[in-house]
């Protein structure tokens, strides 16, 4: 029993992972570029009044779109831990798995850092959750998780 309560000690009692923005502060800048296109473009159709200059803006005004409608459905991921419950919130929904029970079946897949590192949380009758690198720094969440489960180690 003492070494369980050495090991809860090392860590603290919640731990909040950074959510990783990368992805949308990319599809931002995406956005803002394809805006500011859309709207020269527009502009520079209004002036020339030509088929073509029409037919550019309009497919400008569509990638502008697309781009908004994928970055308003990419919800930025936030992990946290709290004595062992992971509970992760993405847009509106909650889902938590309990590392420190034998009977939370998981697999990690890759190493972090390279490309293809996941964690794979099993449930019964759905598909299995996917934590990867666009939700949690790999390596900070591979230290938390091997301190709940000694017995992960990636493929």
């Amino acid at each position: 029993m003492g070494d369980l309560d050495e090991r809860h000690d090392a860590l603290p009692r919640t731990i909040f992972f950074r959510p990783r923005k990368q992805a949308r502060r990319l599809l931002t800048t995406l956005l803002v570029l394809a805006a500011a296109s859309a709207v020269v473009l527009l502009v520079d159709a209004w002036r020339e009044r030509t088929v073509f200059g029409y037919e550019l803006a309009a497919v400008a005004v569509g990638l502008t779109a697309i781009t908004y409608a994928v970055r308003a459905g990419s919800a930025l991921a936030t992990l946290t831990v709290t004595g062992g419950l992971l509970e992760i919130r993405r847009g509106g929904s909650r889902t938590s798995f309990d590392l420190a029970s034998p009977d939370t079946r998981l697999e990690v897949v890759g190493r972090p850092g390279s490309r293809r590192w996941k964690v794979l949380f099993q449930r019964r009758s759905l598909a299995p959750y996917v934590v990867d690198a666009s939700m949690v720094d790999p390596a900070e969440f591979m230290r938390v998780l091997r301190y709940y489960r000694r017995d992960v180690d990636p493929d």
